[in-house]
This record gives structure tokens, C-alpha cells and sequence, in this order.
């Protein structure tokens, strides 16, 4: 149970560092877990594995997903290219 409660926090902080970071989650998986001690090498680098892909398929999912959900681009006002262009040619 404790196994399991580790490699859960570990995942979960990784996988918050790694995508602030713009890093892969395993990158800091393996090291840890391996510092830890608490699984083999082998079972180390399947379960990193089993959490960088749900991660890829979650952000995948997202970015699908993510035109159909952003409505902000038809709330902005139309540009007036006319204020625009007179802006520039009569600065402050």
C-alpha cells in the first residue's frame, strides 16, 4: 500500500513539474523512484512508461478538444484599421 501511495505522489508532482516545465514526466520519474529504492529497475521504467503515455493521451485529448471549447475569439471586437493606421501615423 505504501508502494503505491509513493509511486502515485511521485507521478503526480512529475507530471505537475513536467508540464510547467514543458519536460517529460518520466524524465523525473525514474530518477526518484530509483533513488527511493522501493521497485526494480525494470518495473521502474514500465510504470514511467504507463505515465508518460496517459499523460501524451490526456494532452492530446485536451488540444483536441480545445477549438471546440474556445469561444473567445468570437467575443473580440472587430479591429478599426482605420484608427489603427492613424494611430501609427500621428504618435503622441
Amino acid at each position: 500500500m505504501v508502494m503505491v501511495f509513493i509511486f502515485f505522489a511521485v507521478s503526480i508532482l512529475s507530471s505537475i513539474a513536467g508540464s510547467i516545465c514543458g519536460i517529460g514526466g518520466g524524465v523525473i520519474i525514474k530518477p526518484v523512484l530509483d533513488a527511493v529504492g522501493v521497485m526494480s529497475v525494470s518495473s521502474i521504467s514500465f510504470l514511467s512508461g504507463c505515465t508518460v503515455l496517459a499523460m501524451s493521451v490526456v494532452s492530446v485529448y485536451k488540444n483536441m478538444c480545445a477549438p471546440l471549447q474556445d469561444s473567445r475569439w468570437e467575443q473580440q471586437p472587430e479591429v478599426s484599421w482605420e484608427r489603427v493606421c492613424f494611430r501609427c501615423s500621428n504618435p503622441l
